[in-house]
């Protein structure tokens, strides 16, 4: 699973973020299918890896795939700081293998 906040055209207001899960991952970016479409184009995309790491990207596509999910294809540029988004660094340790969901 990742966890993923996109951000409004503004590049200052942030959307509430929503889990996906990875269908694939590449060197510079990952397509996710999730419950809802995302327009906004600048996301951070949290994945768990030994624990959480924050990256910073751009959805390059969002097909409706039927059923009421979505692919979200993203281009990731870089790692960010957990410090800047503290919803998001709250929620990420909902990534964890370790965390059973109830």
């Amino acid at each position: 699973p990742v966890l993923l906040q996109p951000c409004l055209a503004d590049q200052q207001t942030w959307c509430e973020p929503i889990f996906a899960v990875t269908k694939d991952l590449s060197d510079d970016g990952v397509a996710v299918i999730a419950s809802q479409s995302l327009d906004q184009s600048t996301v951070i995309c949290v994945i768990w890896a030994d624990g959480p790491i924050f990256l910073s990207g751009e959805i390059r596509q969002c097909p409706h795939l039927g059923g009421g999910f979505w692919k979200i294809g993203m281009e990731l540029s870089e790692i960010v700081s957990s410090m800047d988004f503290p919803l998001l660094r709250s929620l990420s340790e909902r990534l964890s293998p370790e965390v059973e969901w109830v």
